[in-house]
Order: structure tokens, then sequence, then C-alpha cells
């Protein structure tokens, strides 16, 4: 019931204010009756005038059930609030960072992340705070008033201040996240909640492990204090073992020593037999590590129960802890047995120092590896029983040659299961895989069928799906980040991230951005209208697009490209390509418009160098010139 109202707020109160004026100035009781079976069967729920008059009742704050109409709006609109505040379920990790590149993003109730305000430290760490308000904007410059953990009389607590972010200069982000479990407002009070019981709070007292700037902007928007940059695993170690034996325990005690004492243990043990005391580091380490996963498995577990850690990231955490175990005991295993079959002091010690490196290495690569194979999606699946509650424009999943396939269901059937679906086709078990629209025979009954709930996920329109993805029929360029599910998701979920701000007026020549700064991300070209001109492409060369010319009657998928390049005699020649999105692989790279000339000018900067002779040694100087303002 909470999460249907907290969903539909605005309609609740249209409805209700519709709903009371209607009313005559003093209800009866058959028109409360009326009323309350109103909102029984529009929310499904048993709200029977006894019910009502039972919550008021053991409410005192709320009206009586039996007075004017007034009261009565008043009676539901506190509980739809109360509702709204009632956790259901949120997920911190399913959550991304996006730069803020033009003002008009900033939002009331956002979590917000920069670098950190030391000077010596801002590259290592980075702050977050909650925009409580919006206080003026101005292009591109805007004030804020932000409640964050804040030094205030030196003396690190949860404050309220006002911050002015020049995007020219400053680097913000703020964190999207799929499934949060308080909206803006909401998220506000929280923070003013902590803030005004700054002394009671959890957050009392700053502590850089357990409690500090990140911790609280995720528990005001999620419910739970989660902090991503805290990835030691000594620490997890640490935490893990004191909420799973105690604090006090002698277990945790005894394992915490060992763990801090281990890289001591191996130096003064290097005088015994290397073998020996290699394999009983190696053991000990290895066992303290499957304990760790052991008691992070049952914690992850126990928060997807409790509604604060979604399906899709309960899988991607257990994938990448037991694969780091899995990695570091086939890393430590071939250690010691060549230190083993070396037997040799000279050989022993840098092979263990190498291994444990490797190791490392490969640990902190899972997570990657993990992302870049896992599925885009990052909702819930539901498995169905019958088709009735597939849709066009729906992404659902179903075996294919065996295995877990996925795609966009174009056309439903009503007499039978036939569903038609846009997908990467294998049309030989050896063949090319190629984008087609397909129709399969789809029966719940006999075969696993699933729906994605992307309710959370901000998606287009069931018919703007449809057509994206029929665009992309025909092409052959499947690769491990190019599947099925990539299709989909970018099917799905396609929206424009490009900066809003492309006039000559916001031009400050005053900012002195690196380059690297500038750069937001690369984007794979999946249509036309993906690019502009005065874009930087990468197309066998990196240049900037001067010219684009559509080849099939605006379908998107084939065009003329022409762009400005510096060639290897260090000569500005315009070059034009014939691009076939079917098969060729084009690539646009996107800038912070505040640190960029606007596209026209690039344009124009560009096409002024044609035919002359570079200063530059290498093609990325050409493409400063081209596109920053100024840069160091």
């Amino acid at each position: 019931m909470a999460s249907v109202l907290a969903t539909t707020e605005s309609s609740t109160y249209d409805w209700l204010e519709e709903e009371i004026d209607e009313q005559p100035e003093q209800l009866t009781d058959e028109d409360i009756a009326a009323v309350l079976d109103e909102v029984r069967r529009k929310y499904d729920i048993d709200a029977s005038g006894s019910q009502l008059d039972q919550m008021a009742s053991e409410d005192p704050d709320t009206p009586s059930m039996r007075s004017d109409g007034d009261d009565l709006e008043t009676l539901i609109k506190s509980k739809v609030d109360n509702m709204r505040q009632t956790p259901t379920k949120s997920c911190a990790g399913c959550s991304k960072e996006i730069r803020i590149e033009d003002v008009s993003q900033f939002q009331i109730g956002q979590h917000l992340s920069m670098p950190g305000d030391k000077k010596v430290l801002k590259r290592f760490y980075k702050h977050h705070a909650i925009v409580k308000r919006i206080v003026s904007t101005d292009i591109k410059v805007a004030k804020l008033e932000l409640i964050h953990f804040y030094s205030e009389g030196g003396k690190l607590q949860i404050t309220k201040s006002e911050k002015e972010y020049d995007l020219r200069k400053d680097t913000i982000y703020y964190i999207k996240y799929d499934q949060p479990l308080y909206e803006p407002d909401v998220i506000v009070k929280r923070a003013e909640d902590i803030l005004k019981k700054s002394d009671e709070s959890p957050f009392k007292k700053y502590n850089l492990m357990i409690c500090n700037c990140e911790h609280f902007a995720t528990w005001c928007v999620v419910g739970e204090g989660e902090c991503l940059q805290l990835q030691g695993y000594r620490q997890q170690i640490v935490d893990a073992l004191k909420q799973f034996f105690g604090a006090g325990s002698i277990i945790t005690r005894g394992i915490i020593r060992l763990v801090f004492n281990t890289a001591e243990e191996i130096v003064a043990g290097l005088q015994s037999i290397i073998g020996t005391i290699a394999g009983v580091t190696l053991g000990a380490t290895l066992a303290i590590y499957l304990l760790y996963c052991k008691v992070m498995t049952i914690l992850h577990i126990k928060k997807h129960t409790n509604g604060t850690m979604c399906r899709s990231c309960l899988k991607a955490k257990l994938i990448d802890l037991w694969s780091g175990l899995g990695v570091f005991g086939i890393t430590s295993g071939i250690s010691l047995l060549l230190i083993m079959l070396l037997n040799s002091w000279s050989f022993g010690i840098p092979l263990v120092i190498l291994t444990l490196l490797l190791s490392l290495a490969l640990q902190i690569s899972v997570p990657k590896i993990r992302q870049a194979l896992q599925s885009p999606f990052t909702c819930d699946t539901n498995k169905l029983s019958d088709m009735s509650s597939v849709k066009v424009g729906d992404i659902i999943s179903f075996k294919y040659y065996g295995l877990e396939h996925v795609g966009v269901v174009t056309e439903l059937s009503e007499s039978d299961h036939n569903v038609r679906c846009v997908h990467y086709a294998l049309p030989t078990l050896f063949g090319t895989r190629i984008v087609q629209e397909e129709t399969f025979n789809l029966n719940p009954a006999e075969q696993s069928v699933k729906l994605f709930d992307c309710n959370p996920i901000h998606c287009k329109p069931p018919h703007e799906v449809v057509k994206l993805a029929r665009k992309r029929v025909g092409e052959t360029k499947w690769s491990c980040v190019n599947r099925s599910d990539n299709l989909s998701y970018w099917a799905k979920t396609k929206v424009s991230a490009r900066g809003h701000c492309d006039c000559e007026d916001d031009v400050d020549d005053s900012t002195t951005n690196t380059p690297e700064e500038a750069f937001l991300r690369e984007e794979d070209v999946h249509l036309m209208t993906d690019i502009k001109l005065g874009d930087v492409v990468e197309y066998k060369k990196k240049g900037i697009v001067v010219g684009i010319k559509s080849l099939d009657d605006n379908y998107g998928r084939q065009f003329e490209l022409e762009m400005i390049i510096y060639n290897s005699s260090y000569v500005f020649c315009r070059q034009t390509y014939s691009i076939d999105l079917n098969k060729d692989e084009l690539t646009v790279f996107i800038y912070h418009p505040s640190f960029c000339f606007p596209m026209r000018e690039r344009y124009g900067r560009a096409l002024a160098l044609q035919g002359e002779k570079g200063k530059w040694w290498t093609n990325k100087g050409f493409i400063n010139h081209c596109i920053m303002l100024k840069h160091k």
C-alpha cells in the first residue's frame, strides 16, 4: 500500500482535493462512508470507517473522523504522508555518479559528490552532501544550501551551509539512484531532523570509517549509511567480524590480530624453512579470507531480505566476493607450489611478493570483468505464470540455445503464445550474430519466461522503445559488451545526456581546466542523431565532425561523415567516410560544455585549419585547440 501511494503522490492529492470540494460543508455519515469506500476501491485497501476511526484514535494529532470535510482531508493526507516515509525497498548499490553539466540539473533533495575541501587530499577523497535548497542560479553558477558533515568551530559535525559552485571551474557530481527509498522532500526532512537532533542522532560524531559524509548522505536517501570509498579488505573483515561475532568476542580479537600482523609474521619467520612458513601463512590467510566471504555472504543476504539491497546487486556482490577468493586461492596455491619446488631463499621471497601483487591485481579486476559481462539491467525480474502481464515495449528473458537470453517485445499475439522480439540472433550455431526481429512461441507453463521490472529505471514510452530496437535490425557488431541485453537496455533507457547549454554567451576564456577534467565519457554511436557538427568522433582516426549527410532516408544507420583530421604529414585535411552502423564502429567523445567552445565554434575552428600545416606533434593537441576554451 505504501509503495502505491508513494508513487502516485500528485494524483492522490489532486483526487482528494476534487473529492473534498464536491462535499457539502457538513458531511453526513453516508457521505463519509461514500468517500471511504472510494478510498478503499481506489487503493485496494480495507479503509472502513471503523478502521480509520481506530487509526485516528491511536494518533492524538489527527482529527476526529466524524467532523467536517477539511478534517477528513487532513486525516487522509497525514496518513498518506506517513506512508510515503515508510520504508519499502531500496538499494544503495543501484546508483551511479553523473557529472553536473548544467545548473538546471541541480535539484532539492539531491545527493551531491565533489572533490574534498582539503587541497592536499582533494584528489584522494570526495565530499558528499544533501541539497536542502537552491538559493540562486545564473548560467553556469549555482548557490546551494547544503546539509552535510562540515567543520564548524573546528569540529566536524552535521551542519547547514551555503556554497557557490561555478561549473566552469568546479567538478560536481550527483548520485542517481535507481531505487531511492525516499522522495526528495522526505530526504531533505530526514537531513533536517538529523541537523536538529545532532547530539542524539547516529551521526553525532564523525568517524572516517563508519560515520562520514557519504554515510550520512546515503542514509538520507536509502535509509542505510554506506560508503563506497572505503574498499579496504582489512576494514571490511573487521566490520564483518564485529557484526557477526560481536566487537568484544575472543574470536574477533584473535582474527583481527592475525589479519593485521600477518605481514610482520611473514618477515619474522623468514629465517625458518621457507616452504613451511609460506604454507602456514598462506593457509591461515586463505582460512581467514574464507571466513570473511562466508560472513559477508550472510550480511549481504540479510540486506536483500530486509529490502535494502536488490537482487541484482546481491548477485554482483556475491560474484565479486567468491571470485576474489578463487583468484586468491589459485595464485596462493601456485606460489606455494613454486616455493616448495624451488626451495630457495633467493627465488622464494620474490615469488611470494610477485604472487601477492598478481593476486591483488586480479582481485581488483574481478568487479570490472564482472561489470563488463553482467547485464546492464539492475532491476529485478519476475518469473511469469502466463503472458497476460507482458506488453509491447517490455523486456523479457527466455531460453535461447539453452541459455538465458533477452529481447525487446515488439508484437504480441492474443490467440496464442507467440511473441515477436528484437534481439541479437544466432541463425546458425557457428554463424555470425545479427540483430533480428523474430517470433517465439513462449509458454510460461512449459519454459522459464521472466519479465524485467523496469519501473525504477527512467524508460522511454513503449512505442519509442520498439522504434529504436527496430532501427538496429541488421546489425552484426556483437561482442561481450554489445549483447542482446545491452541492445535491449539501450532501446529501453536511451536518453540524451548532453549538456543543455550551447550558447556563445556562455563562453568564458578565463577557465584554465585541463582537457582531462573537461572529458566526461565516450559513447558508441548507434544512430546518426547521436553526433552533431563540432563533435569529436573516432572512425579509423579521431577528428572534428564538419559534415553529416543521411544515406538511408533519415533512418539514421547509414550516412556520410566528413571530418577534419590531423594526418601523418602534420597537415589538417578534410576526410569523407561512408558509415554503416550495422557493421562500422563509431565512437563519440563527450566533453563538459562549461569548459569547451560551443559546437558552432568548434566546427569553425576546425574548418579554419583545413589545408594548413600543423604545429602539434600529436592529434591530441589539434583536438584540444579546436574544443577547449583554454588548457594548461
